[in-house]
């Protein structure tokens, strides 16, 4: 194999490896700006997302199903005549869950 030869193949393979980096490290910096939602009943769920001072967007989450959002900063539950209504925060995971005490959907926030 001639120098130059070997000097294209190394290039390629540097210009791989950095290319990968560059697409894992997007991915772990992607999870960072995102939240996930689950929800675990077996009943579909709907519930609102909005980012700061913007309206209210409506979203739903079947029976057992998870969901990554971006851009988002509260979530509300309606139930009924019932809401509740939370920060949430980037990198965090939360759950949707039946409230016996209080009759009403909830959120609560899982452990990373």
């Amino acid at each position: 194999m001639t120098n130059q030869r070997a000097r294209v193949l190394c290039l390629a393979l540097f210009g791989l490896c950095f290319a990968h980096m560059c697409v894992f490290g997007q991915k772990e910096d992607l999870a960072s700006k995102s939240l996930s939602i689950s929800n675990r009943s077996d009943s579909t769920i709907s519930f609102f997302l909005k980012n700061g001072n913007s309206a209210w967007t409506l979203f739903e989450l079947g029976p057992d199903e998870d969901e990554n959002y971006f851009t988002t900063t509260k979530i509300r539950v309606v139930t009924g005549n019932k809401s509740v209504e939370y920060d949430i925060e980037y990198g965090k995971r939360y759950e949707l869950y039946w409230d016996k005490e209080n009759q009403c959907w909830n959120v609560i926030m899982l452990s990373q």
